[in-house]
C-alpha cells in the first residue's frame, strides 16, 4: 500500500491527520486521511487518564439520552478519543482525537495544531469539505454519498468490545469506491460516537489500517511549569 492510496482513504472518509511513531508510509497514508476522525501516531501528551474496564462501558454522553446522529455521533464539546491503531503491514501506534464546539453548528476535530471541521444538523453530520458522516433515518441498508464514495449502514444493533469497554446498540457503515478501489468500515456506538475504524485499498496497493479505541472522556489539561 503506498502513502498516497492509504492516507488518501483514512483523510477522506475522517479527516484524521498524523505524525511520528509508524513507519514513513502508513503515517503518510493516515496524514492525508475521519472519523470521523484527526489522529496522532504519538504518545498522548492531554492527560487521557484510565480507560473504562466495565464490561459494558456507559457513559454520561448515553444516559442523557441525545437521539438519531447525535446519539451515536455526540461530538462533545472537549473530549478526547484515543485509538491503537496497526497495519497489515505491522506498524503499530497510538492516534489521539480532540473534539470541540466552538459554535452549536460546527465541531473541530484537532490533532497537532491541525482542524478538520464538521457541520452539524438535526438529522445530518458532514465534513464542511464535502461527504456525509452520517444521515438519519439510521435504518439498516440505507446509503448516502460520502466523502470518496457511497456510505451504507450495514449494522444497527451491534455489541463491539474494543480496549476501552464492550458497547452495545453500535452501528456499522461501509464506505466504497470502485475507482479508486477502497473500502472504509466504521463503527459508532451510543455516547461515545467512533470506536473502530478500518480502511482498505486494493488491487496493486492493497493494504489496510485498523484502529480500536482505547480511552474516550474529557480533556485534562496538565498544569503549567512555572519557571
Amino acid at each position: 500500500m503506498t502513502s498516497r492510496n492509504v492516507s488518501s482513504a483514512l483523510f477522506a472518509r475522517c479527516g484524521l491527520f498524523a505524525r511520528g511513531a509508524l513507519s514513513i508510509s502508513t503515517a503518510s497514508f493516515i496524514s492525508s486521511a475521519l472519523l470521523t476522525s484527526a489522529a496522532l501516531f504519538s504518545v498522548c501528551v492531554v492527560g487521557c487518564g484510565p480507560k473504562k474496564t466495565a464490561d459494558v462501558a456507559q457513559s454520561d454522553e448515553a444516559q442523557k439520552k441525545p437521539t438519531g446522529v447525535h446519539q451515536m455521533l455526540p461530538l462533545t464539546d472537549r473530549t478526547v478519543s484515543s485509538f491503537n491503531m496497526s497495519s497489515d503491514m505491522g506498524d503499530e501506534g497510538i492516534l489521539v482525537l480532540e473534539i470541540y464546539r466552538p459554535r452549536p453548528e460546527v465541531a473541530e476535530l484537532k490533532i497537532a495544531g491541525r482542524i478538520q471541521r464538521l457541520a452539524i444538523e438535526d438529522t445530518r453530520i458532514s465534513l464542511t469539505t464535502g461527504g456525509i458522516l452520517l444521515e438519519e433515518p439510521l435504518e439498516k441498508g440505507r446509503s448516502f454519498k460520502g466523502s470518496f464514495g457511497t456510505v451504507t449502514i450495514t449494522e444497527t444493533d451491534e455489541l463491539v468490545k474494543v480496549p476501552a469497554g464492550t458497547y452495545a446498540g453500535c452501528l456499522t457503515t461501509v464506505e466504497e469506491s470502485k475507482e479508486p478501489p477502497k473500502r472504509s468500515t466504521s463503527t459508532y456506538c451510543p455516547g461515545i460516537g467512533l470506536v473502530t475504524l478500518e480502511v482498505e485499498t486494493f488491487g496493486g496497493d492493497s493494504g489496510l489500517v485498523r484502529t480500536e479505541l482505547t480511552y474516550h472522556g474529557p480533556r485534562v489539561d496538565l498544569p503549567k511549569r512555572h519557571k
